[in-house]
């Protein structure tokens, strides 16, 4: 994941020649990550020119500028977020939301809803909800005809929503055409996305289902696209180097053992090296540290 949206974002750029992935597994592993990050780029030839970009100039406040005198639309060397304003809960200094596809499912029931990360307990007669839980649901022309989470908002194809007669939690999703011609309307606005979102722009992730993906698996790729992009973190975050020739633990059972203790840390950075030659370097942002630093035995490091 966090490959895919680092060098994703740089070869989206035309930059790199090469490419090296590194994952905390067997090196022959990693290559099949590498070659499905570059395959991609096997029929990018014969497209239209891309138009250069207006000039640009930095003046001596270090705003960049176009040669117009006009700010620059976005920060080309570091990350600042696009200024959006706030639409419900979307925006401005909102985190981004994850929007999960259920278009393509046959039937909506509460349960339907587990998958992304809303629980339903028969007895209190309350919707639980896990630090993955997305902030819309995709339902195309469907309505749904039980009582949703008071977090939750549906999201749904404009036709069907002008019909509705109760439109609280319920938004519509308009081409532009239909926007211009309503009569009705509501207040709303991995290498792909990972590399916008580390541009600074998207208030929000959504992946469109193709009915061979599970509504789990997307919303996990979408909370994860956004926690490698730093975005938006719902779970613990591990920095993990490779294996190499003086690693001195077993990296992969180690980094296991480490997961399973500490996985409910929302939010932690917790760095596990091989050893102390890269890895304090390596783990310079994290909270906590697990380094290898001599043959049986390892340094905790504590505080970045």
């Amino acid at each position: 994941m966090k490959s895919a949206a680092g060098i994703g974002t740089l070869l989206e750029d035309g930059i790199g020649d090469t490419v090296r992935v590194s994952l905390t597994e067997d090196p022959e592993f990693e290559i099949p990550v590498a070659r499905a990050l570059v395959d991609r780029y096997n029929h990018r030839t014969g497209h239209a020119p891309v138009k250069d970009l207006p000039g640009i100039s930095m003046n001596a406040e270090g705003h960049i500028l176009l040669n117009t005198g006009k700010p620059f639309p976005f920060h080309p060397f570091e990350y600042t977020r696009r200024h959006t304003t706030e639409v419900l809960n979307i925006g401005h200094h909102q985190v981004p939301r994850v929007i999960a596809d259920y278009s393509k499912v046959e039937k909506l029931t509460a349960a339907s809803f587990f998958a992304v990360g809303y629980n339903y307990h028969v007895p209190t007669d309350k919707w639980n909800l896990s630090d993955q839980a997305c902030d819309f649901i995709y339902t195309g022309s469907r309505a749904i005809d039980f009582e949703i989470p008071g977090t939750l908002g549906i999201i749904m194809d404009a036709l069907a929503w002008s019909a509705l007669s109760e439109v609280e939690q319920m938004y519509p999703l308009f081409t532009p055409e239909e926007f211009v011609a309503a009569e009705k309307r509501s207040a709303r606005a991995s290498t792909d996305l990972g590399g916008l979102l580390l541009d600074g722009f998207g208030d929000g992730v959504m992946i469109a289902a193709n009915g061979e993906v599970s509504p789990q698996k997307l919303n996990s790729l979408s909370f994860n696209i956004l926690q490698a992009a730093r975005t938006r973190i719902s779970k613990t975050e591990y920095i993990s180097c490779p294996s190499c020739g003086r690693t001195l633990f077993d990296l992969q059972e180690t980094t296991a053992k480490i997961r399973s203790r500490t996985d409910h840390l929302k939010g932690l950075k917790i760095g596990i090296m091989g050893c102390i030659v890269n890895g304090p370097g390596e783990m310079a942002d994290a909270d906590y540290g697990y380094v290898g630093s001599g043959p049986g035995k390892i340094t905790l490091y504590k505080g970045k």
